[in-house]
């Protein structure tokens, strides 16, 4: 009887205490506000979020998950627009002027992945290093070229948005907020 009761103890010990270690709703709201607080445009950080966030409980890692993935995948995803306007272009003045952004947009996909390998291994650290460098290739791509062309400086404006997300939430995980 007493073992049982021990036992019982135990286990209503653990649920209790995992209960209170769980992110709630609140939290969730919280960390999301505290993100978006710190982007570039709170309405899309917050809306990106709310049509992201598959839980109630979810917490900072998970949040900086979404945040990199999106990012990176934007990226990626301008990094190839840049390179078929390059290819299309026939005036050798603006086809260099695209080489600069492919070039940019290259390093900049090297950076999020850098930041994205240091997030899998726990270095907060290094990924906000990493992110932190982002936004100024995105700003030198749309100062050459971009305001030029309004498909890529509407992608060069989301990318920049995206990119201050994921370095907000960054800097949350690793304490710097």
């Amino acid at each position: 009887m007493a073992s049982t009761l021990s036992s019982f103890t135990l286990i209503l010990y653990i649920v209790v205490l995992s209960a209170l270690n769980r992110p709630s709703s609140s939290d969730t709201a919280a960390l999301v506000n505290q993100i978006c607080s710190q982007a570039r445009s709170y309405g899309i950080c917050h809306r990106f979020f709310w049509n992201r966030v598959n839980s109630p409980t979810t917490d900072i890692i998970t949040l900086n998950h979404i945040a990199l993935d999106e990012s990176l995948s934007l990226i990626e995803s301008t990094h190839k627009l840049v390179q078929m306007l390059k290819a299309r272009e026939h005036d050798k003045n603006i086809k260099n002027l695209y080489s600069i952004c492919d070039s940019s947009y290259e390093i900049l996909t090297d950076q999020l992945v850098s930041a994205n390998s240091a997030f899998g291994a726990g270095d907060f650290r290094n990924m906000v290093f990493y992110t932190e460098q982002c936004d100024r290739f995105v700003s030198d791509c749309e100062r050459i070229i971009g305001s030029q062309v309004a498909r890529l400086s509407e992608r060069n404006m989301k990318a920049s948005v995206f990119i201050s997300i994921s370095l907000s939430a960054a800097e949350i995980l690793n304490g710097d907020h």
